[in-house]
């Protein structure tokens, strides 16, 4: 199947695998944003946040696992694989709020991609979507994506695919000790994140969120509403901050051409049904050479052990061989292509 096969602002029938290995490397197309006219230039503009309560994680009441010969509430199971998970971290895992992803559709009137989001946390994400039992919080009797994945976290990642201009596409092989997908290849990226969005009226997102839950439906969406464009600037910025951490490109010191990135679409692992949305961005005063001396000045030496720059042309077969499925998908949208 070729970009062409797709129509705009396509949205994919849930869990249509596009490829056929092993479900870390499985991946579906969620969302394929439309090609921009030629005369215009990206931004926000291309994407819009709609947050409400609606879209918040809906606990499962009981989950039966594979490792517990009894039902525990998927709370308490939540809270043992976090006690776990910290007592083995050295230290180095900590809590956080996450945006969670419920669903995303083309407003063909405002011509924009519409992200609809809820709030979660990391370790709701750790408890849900990175559990060993994750295809229990699965409702597999559900038609629709959102209902199919409504008690798993599902916090939305970003990912950044930046070409040089020499037609190299910057990609990190992922270091041993990270928490998904250790060793493989992936584009720079991380998250989007709830509290880094400016407070207003001195009252900080995550708050409203938590008050809005204790709200009529009118009064919580009319408060999270006024959070909105926040969170769309939040959304870009932290593209470009998760770029340049994790590879020393810098979107204020000019190496990325911010003014002509693309929004792609977004795509979901197979397994842990990992949500990840892409933009591409362009390099273009830099070549492979200059990524790689930019990349020892990096401030994340955690999340990667080496810088691998391939030629575009390469890209398909790396993708194929060596990339999660999230990110093999963010290569399919960049591509053009759904046969990786």
């Amino acid at each position: 199947m070729s970009a062409a096969d797709v129509a705009d602002g396509d949205v994919r029938a849930p869990d249509t695998d596009v490829v056929t290995c092993d479900s870390l490397h499985r991946y579906s197309i969620l969302y394929t944003q439309p090609p921009p006219p030629s005369s215009s230039s990206s931004s926000s503009s291309e994407f819009s946040i709609r947050m409400s309560t609606l879209y918040r994680r809906v606990p499962l009441a009981m989950a039966r696992t594979c490792h517990d010969s009894v039902h525990d509430s998927s709370d308490e199971l939540i809270d043992r694989i976090w006690a776990s998970r910290l007592a083995s971290s050295g230290g180095s895992l900590w809590d956080a709020p996450k945006f969670r992803f419920d669903s995303a559709h083309f407003d063909a009137k405002q011509a924009c991609c519409v992200f609809h989001l809820g709030i979660t946390s990391y370790k709701e994400y750790l408890g849900t979507n990175c559990s060993p039992d994750w295809k229990a919080y699965l409702d597999t009797s559900a038609e629709d994506s959102q209902t199919r994945h409504r008690h798993m976290a599902s916090s939305l990642g970003n990912g950044a695919i930046v070409e040089t201009k020499d037609g190299h596409v910057v990609l990190l092989q992922r270091g041993t000790a990270v928490g998904e997908a250790p060793g493989l290849i992936v584009f720079p990226g991380g998250h989007a994140e709830p509290d880094e969005v400016p407070p207003l009226d001195d009252e900080h997102l995550v708050a409203a969120w938590k008050r809005a839950l204790t709200l009529t439906q009118n009064e919580a969406d009319d408060l999270l509403a006024k959070y909105q464009p926040a969170i769309e600037r939040e959304f870009l910025d932290s593209v470009w901050r998760e770029v340049f951490e994790e590879t020393g490109l810098s979107a204020e010191d000019g190496d990325l051409d911010t003014s002509t990135a693309r929004f792609l679409g977004i795509t979901r692992r197979v397994e842990n049904a990992r949500c990840t949305a892409f933009w591409c961005v362009s390099a273009p005063d830099l070549t492979k050479h200059d990524v790689e001396v930019r990349y020892a000045r990096r401030s994340d030496k955690h999340e990667s052990v080496r810088l691998v720059c391939v030629h575009k042309d390469a890209l398909p077969q790396l993708a194929q061989n060596s990339m999660p499925g999230c990110h093999r998908g963010g290569a399919a949208l960049f591509l053009g292509t759904f046969d990786l």
